[in-house]
């Protein structure tokens, strides 16, 4: 596998793993906000551009609330990229101790509200200290960010991939934990589903959470946390909601209009493997 110029390129049937420092064609990082939900970042490539009948798609989902720190703010401080002094870890923080107070930080995170864009084009952010009422009492590091995502891709996803160009797409997407989203079409389709299936029963508990239980092994079971057996249900009564949504998903994105494009159409070229072994190699983007 090799990148050139945000091309990636590979062998039909290669495993090897991706290592990218995410960002925006003007360069910027992509950076998270710590005002969603259930965020992640969702690696996408795809035969075509657009939607059309088999359409090939494979699908990466990264844990943005796990894997990358979260700001209040998500477009890169520009204050220092005009002080020429400010290029090292301790001049920042040496900077953020002089220049930022409590209302520059934000407590539920821990980090600086912003990721601060210095004059070298790096972009650094601060950890610090708060007492109960949220207050900044001191600066424990800095840091500098970089959205970095790390994708393997094994032989058994590759080799179904033919010699042919693909696009794939890096966006920041927001949604309903796909538990939820399944729970809420259930209910939505109480009344046909408990005719179809007279061992399952529905129910809302006080807070308006929905219930699912079956009786179909002769007592009454829990099956609330079986998403994949949800799925199923759903699939058995009406299959159109469940368009482009599979079970392993962790959530599912109800309005596709507050998706951050990251990347839109990068290219991603796969070289049919002639002897139909694949190679096992690491790339750094």
């Amino acid at each position: 596998m090799q990148v050139f110029n945000g091309v990636i390129e590979h062998t039909q049937g290669e495993s090897f793993t991706l290592d990218m420092d995410v960002r925006y064609p003007n360069g910027d990082p992509y950076i998270i906000s710590s005002q969603l939900e259930n965020p992640y970042i969702l690696f996408t490539i795809a035969s075509t551009q657009y939607h059309q009948k088999d359409r090939y798609i494979m699908r990466h989902w990264l844990n943005a609330s796990i894997d990358f720190p979260r700001f209040y703010q998500t477009k890169p401080d520009e204050t220092l990229m005009k002080n020429a002094s400010i290029k090292t870890a301790n001049s920042f923080k040496e900077w953020l101790s002089i220049n930022t107070s409590s209302s520059d930080w934000d407590p539920n995170t821990g980090y600086t509200k912003a990721v601060y864009h210095l004059n070298n084009d790096t972009y650094w952010y601060g950890v610090g200290s708060f007492d109960n009422s949220g207050n900044l009492v001191g600066i424990q590091e800095v840091k500098e960010y970089k959205t970095r995502i790390i994708l393997s891709f094994s032989h058994e996803e590759t080799k179904n991939m033919v010699g042919q160009t693909y696009v794939y797409f890096i966006e920041g997407v927001n949604g309903i934990k796909l538990e939820t989203w399944l729970l809420r079409e259930i209910y939505d389709k109480k009344e046909e589903i408990e005719k179809a299936f007279n061992y399952l029963e529905i129910e809302l508990d006080s807070e308006n959470n929905v219930h699912l239980y079956s009786t179909e092994e002769g007592w009454r079971q829990d099956i609330t946390e079986n998403s994949s057996y949800q799925y199923d249900i759903l699939k058995t009564i009406d299959d159109k909601n469940l368009k482009d949504i599979s079970k392993d998903q962790p959530i599912v994105i109800t309005d596709t209009t507050n998706n951050d494009v990251i990347v839109n159409d990068g290219e991603w070229k796969v070289v049919t493997n002639v002897n139909g072994r694949g190679l096992n190699r690491w790339q750094i983007l």
